[in-house]
């Protein structure tokens, strides 16, 4: 689509460290869910560009996002941008979408890396697409999981979808999964030769232990995308 400018008119916690960030969406701007785009700020250190999947789904009359503000110059300007700011974006890049066809989504989504992943179930959701949909949710305790309680509503309202959270270092009570997610449990959720199509977002650490956990379990190439989120390791 080219450069436009959007307006920020919202920004709010989505867990205690990442902050979710909404913008009037440009005339005309369409997307797919699972697409990122550019977004260039005017910095101490001069105009800077960076990229970012869209958290929200298309029929949202925003965009949103969603990152950790590391102190860096650019995420300094982003914190500062107050409703009115205007911000350029580029956009939508990106081929981590929903092939025509698919029936059953397999997500595989670590920390900030949830955005995309929001963006294909919201959009489901709130298009009643009849997706069956398994969302398998890496962080690292439960005191920042960004939309939890979003995914907590449409698991309530939709038998098709369930998300499966795994914590890596779980506060005291936590019944759910812990560690990492393996192959194993996914087995235990998934026959992941039934068809599913397996999206990964995250850290690229992340991303390759989870290829690696996918080819363990015999998925085919052509069944797996990939969207790494560089900077979050």
């Amino acid at each position: 689509m080219g450069e436009s400018y959007a307006t920020a008119f919202r920004m709010k916690a989505a867990c205690e460290r990442v902050t979710g960030f909404r913008f009037d969406k440009p005339a005309g701007y369409r997307f797919a869910p699972g697409q990122h785009f550019r977004l260039t700020l005017t910095t101490l250190g001069g105009d800077q560009t960076r990229t970012f999947s869209h958290a929200s789904s298309p029929l949202d009359p925003f965009l949103e996002m969603a990152t950790r503000l590391t102190g860096s110059p650019f995420k300094v300007a982003l914190g500062d941008l107050v409703r009115g700011d205007e911000a350029a974006i580029d956009g939508p890049h990106g081929g981590f979408v929903v092939p025509a066809g698919a029936g059953q989504l397999c997500l595989l989504a670590g920390g900030v890396g949830i955005t995309p992943a929001r963006s294909i179930v919201r959009d489901a959701e709130q298009r009643r697409s009849g997706l069956r949909i398994r969302l398998f949710y890496g962080n690292h305790d439960q005191a920042c999981i960004p939309y939890s309680g979003e995914f907590a509503e449409y698991e309530r309202k939709d038998r098709r979808f369930k998300v499966v959270h795994v914590l890596e270092d779980p506060l005291p009570g936590w019944a759910g999964e812990r560690g990492l997610i393996t192959a194993d449990i996914l087995r235990r959720y998934v026959d992941p030769l039934d068809g599913w199509c397996f999206f990964v977002s995250g850290p690229p650490g992340m991303v390759s232990a989870m290829r690696d956990v996918l080819g363990e379990l015999s998925v085919p190439s052509e069944r797996i995308s990939a969207e790494e989120f560089a900077g979050y390791g």
